[in-house]
Parts: structure tokens; C-alpha cells; sequence
């Protein structure tokens, strides 16, 4: 009789987890990442990565906050904590039910205050943190290196009917390309960071 209940449970789960809450697909929601363009597996392979971390701080960590708030001690630490997440104002307002950042990055701020007692697990939210932190804030925030003036874009003299790159204009260039080169790196940086926490994402 247990044999069949836990074979009747396992079949659940199948149906729960393949068609119900696909948790074996990776969704990628970001502004940056349009849907129908073509992007190269660098590319996909960032926002891939990354869009695990936003699901396991939003969904798996707000989730883990909510059992969690059935504990007295927790429950006084969160209250005391609203004001150390000050980056993602409002956020929770535009994020469907199943998603709640704030509860997720209170629970990170929870794990990093256990210190001494656990040091793996507060040294590994803290990273947790960070990464979620640079992601869906510091990163959408940065300048285009591409946005040049209006003034340099507009300045291509005209010799023997063709155009001509102004040296002012080269500068542009170059300036905006090691712009570019600063930020491809410090998305490597961040992608490394991130896989060298991977096995502390867990519930």
C-alpha cells in the first residue's frame, strides 16, 4: 500500500513539475534579454546563469522567509532589517504573487547575521547578496558606452563623396570600446563568483 501511495505521489510530482511549474525550464525575464532576437551563446550563457539567481533569491529564498516568519527570533530580526535593503524600492509591487524579492534578499540579510555560527552558510548569502545586487541593480544602471554626443556622431566630414572618420570621432570610439571591455569583464568576474557559490543554492 505505501508502495502505491509513493508511486501515486511521484506521479504528482511528475505532472506538478512538468507542466504545472516547469521547474526544469530556465525562463529568462530581463528588459535586456528581448524575446524573438538572435543572441550568441556568451550572451545566453550570462543571462542564463544569472536568471537562476534572480529565481532562487525570488521564488526559492521569499519562500524559505515565509516559513521562516513562524519564528519569533526571525520575525524580530526582519523588522529590525527593512532598512538594510535600500536598492530595490517598490519592487515586490510589480512582481507577480509567486515572486517576492524583498522577502528573499530579508531572508540573505538573516543568513549573513548568523556569523560565527554558521559561517559558510552567512559567508555564501552575503555573495548571494551581492551578485542579486549587481544584477537587478548596479548592472541595468550602467552608462552605454555606444550613447556617444550627438555632437561626435554628427562629425563625419565628407572628402571625395565619401565619409570621413574625424579623429575626435575615433576617440569616441575607442573610448566607448574600452568602456565596453571594462563591463565584459566585470560580467566575467561576476559569472565566476557566481559559479564558484553554486553548490550553496539550495532550500
Amino acid at each position: 500500500m505505501a508502495s502505491l501511495i509513493e508511486h501515486c505521489e511521484d506521479v504528482f510530482s511528475y505532472i506538478h513539475n512538468r507542466w504545472i511549474d516547469p521547474s526544469h525550464q530556465i525562463s529568462i525575464k530581463n528588459p535586456e534579454y528581448v524575446i524573438g532576437r538572435y543572441y550568441d551563446t556568451d550572451t545566453k550563457m550570462l543571462f542564463a546563469n544569472f536568471q537562476l539567481l534572480v529565481d532562487y533569491v525570488e521564488i526559492e529564498c521569499a519562500g524559505m522567509y515565509k516559513i521562516c516568519t513562524k519564528n519569533p527570533p526571525f520575525t524580530t530580526w526582519s523588522q529590525k532589517a527593512k532598512s538594510m535593503i535600500d536598492f530595490i524600492p517598490g519592487l515586490c509591487k510589480v512582481l507577480p504573487p509567486s515572486r517576492n524579492a524583498l522577502q528573499g534578499l530579508f531572508y540573505l540579510k538573516w543568513e549573513q547575521s548568523l556569523g560565527d555560527n554558521s559561517p559558510s552558510q552567512a559567508k555564501a548569502a552575503q555573495e548571494i547578496f551581492e551578485l542579486y545586487k549587481f544584477w537587478v541593480h548596479t548592472r541595468p544602471n550602467r552608462i552605454n558606452p555606444w550613447n556617444l554626443p550627438a555632437e561626435v556622431r554628427d562629425e563625419h566630414p565628407i572628402q571625395n563623396g565619401q565619409w570621413v572618420i574625424s579623429k575626435k570621432y575615433s576617440r569616441a570610439l575607442h573610448k566607448a570600446q574600452a568602456l565596453e571591455d571594462k563591463y565584459n569583464r566585470e560580467d566575467n568576474r561576476m559569472l565566476i563568483r557566481l559559479i564558484n557559490i553554486r553548490h550553496c543554492m539550495w532550500t
